[in-house]
């Protein structure tokens, strides 16, 4: 199997490593990768901030980068969700639309291929760690297939999964809602992070590296003993990638 990997701004820019593990654990169960060099962004930014015409730019070069009939696998649920829930409002009746109508079914985000469409169901691993799932606001949501992540690391021997209180409330990231709400954003990734840290966990696993990097920086900030990781990394750290 071959597919396409979309590495979306910010693990482009903030967590490059992140995109190499999961070509690194694509490759390491038989799944042969493609990256397109001349991808950039999936255009969710500026369509969040209400620039639509922004983001149909950069939708139509999205469409035509990845229009080659192979699966298009991304480390981020919420851009998944901007290609497959919001794309076909904006490409409505346009020259652009059978094109989306092909690629929208092979779109996946990364643990959601894995499980459900390579058919990895087991980890085959040993690792022991404590660790809860932050599922994003995309991801309860629009996306719903969040229990892929616990699926996954439930087959690994030694890793215990707990379940925090309100694990369904936002973590206070929201783009630019963190920057114009700041207190509120903050009091929300407390509440999360103090959450997480009181059954006992000592990683925060998450498909969403945006809620990451939120709550990253409130923990590096407070000096707090548990680590946002994201899915991919956390894979790569169990399978001594």
């Amino acid at each position: 199997m071959k597919v396409n990997i979309f590495i979306p701004c910010i693990i482009d820019q903030i967590y490059p490593q992140t995109a190499v593990n999961m070509e690194k654990i694509l490759n390491h169960f038989g799944i042969s990768t493609h990256y397109v060099e001349e991808q950039t962004c999936c255009g969710q930014i500026a369509f969040k901030n209400g620039y639509p015409e922004q983001a149909q730019i950069l939708g139509e070069k999205f469409i035509k980068e990845f229009n080659n009939g192979n699966p298009v696998v991304i480390p981020s649920v919420s851009c998944t969700v901007m290609i497959k829930k919001h794309y076909p409002g904006i490409f409505h009746n346009s020259s652009q639309h059978n094109d989306l109508k092909q690629l929208i079914p092979r779109t996946f985000e990364f643990s959601d291929f894995l499980y459900n469409q390579a058919g990895i169901q087991t980890l085959n691993s040993r690792f022991r760690a404590d660790v809860v799932i932050h599922t994003s606001c995309s991801g309860l949501r629009d996306y719903g297939k969040e229990d892929v992540i616990q699926k996954l690391l439930s087959t690994v021997e030694g890793v215990e999964i707990h379940e925090m209180h309100d694990s369904d409330v936002c973590c206070g990231f929201g783009g630019s809602f963190a920057l114009t709400n700041h207190n509120i954003s903050a009091a929300l990734a407390k509440e999360k992070i103090d959450n997480a840290i009181s059954t006992g966990a000592q990683y925060l696993v998450s498909n969403e590296a945006s809620c990451l990097t939120h709550l990253k920086t409130f923990v590096k900030k407070n000096k707090l003993p548990i680590e946002p990781i994201h899915i991919a990394d956390f894979i790569a750290l169990i399978l001594n990638l």
